[in-house]
């Protein structure tokens, strides 16, 4: 009877799978791309606002069970990664940003870097630094994953290359500076209403308008479950239409090409304006 005991649970170890807590859905996209048959915790749900959302405690019961986190700078996590150690002192924190040059929003670092698939390739290195760190053993298995997935990411970058090339410097407008790293990447320019997490005052919103009128701009992109009444206004003495966008997402690959859809779709509509 010890003996069948003992096989079970030497079974049960055997089969436990590596439990990673990320705190956003992007990065859960990363994990299991790169982790295969692991178990993932991701904070901040797909309809939440990243910048807002605070960690309740059911998260810290789950967080306990983690092996790492992937750290990837975003605002709650400056006032939660020292809770969420102490209470999983066994867990190890991995920051897979640290490479990425951060750019401005509101004049503070923008943490919306999972879109751009520059970023995320530098993220998918980091990731599989991560894993071959607390599970070393199967290294290999993991340079591989990553490779892939990495190669996933460098074809959705290499096709979204193509379909901008013709946009160079061309503006989109949104409601929130969320569009950043995007903009970047693809040679493009993102004119926000949002100044300073604050609606903007009359003359910063006659620039903003002055601007959208001289770009032919028709299309303002706000984010899902957010208030947009001055994106409203906007749209009306523009002529423009009210897009939401999401920029969180389960699989990254399609949030990505969404969101280039959507901006493309726009131009192509200024264009025929």
């Amino acid at each position: 009877m010890k003996r069948i005991l003992f096989c079970l649970l030497c079974a049960i170890t055997l089969e436990a799978k590596i439990v990673v807590a990320v705190s956003v859905a992007p990065q859960a996209w990363l994990a299991k791309s790169i982790g295969g048959d692991i178990e993932v915790i991701t904070l901040a749900p797909t309809n939440s606002s990243s910048h807002s959302y605070e960690p309740k405690i059911a998260d810290l019961v789950q967080i306990a069970r983690a092996d790492m986190y992937l750290a990837c700078g975003i605002e709650f996590e400056k006032a939660w990664l020292n809770r969420f150690s102490d209470n999983a002192p066994k867990m190890k924190i991995f920051y897979i940003d640290h490479n990425i040059q951060k750019i401005l929003a509101h004049d503070e670092p923008d943490t919306h870097i999972w879109l751009s698939p520059e970023n995320m390739r530098s993220m998918a290195m980091e990731t599989v630094r991560a894993f071959m760190t607390i599970d070393a053993k199967n290294s290999a298995a993991y340079l591989k994953n990553g490779a892939d997935t990495i190669r996933k990411i460098e074809q959705v970058q290499n096709t979204l290359n193509a379909k901008f090339a013709q946009y160079n410097n061309r503006a989109f407008l949104v409601y929130h500076p969320a569009l950043g790293y995007f903009a970047q990447e693809f040679n493009l320019r993102q004119i926000a209403i949002e100044n300073d997490h604050l609606e903007p005052k009359p003359a910063q919103l006659a620039v903003i308008i002055n601007l959208a009128r001289e770009q032919h701009i028709k299309t303002i992109f706000v984010e899902p479950n957010t208030a947009h009444k001055t994106a409203s206004v906007i749209a009306d003495m523009i002529g423009a239409k009210i897009v939401t966008m999401p920029i969180i997402g389960d699989d990254w690959t399609a949030l990505i090409e969404q969101l280039a859809e959507n901006i493309l779709r726009a131009f192509d509509e200024s264009n025929l304006s």
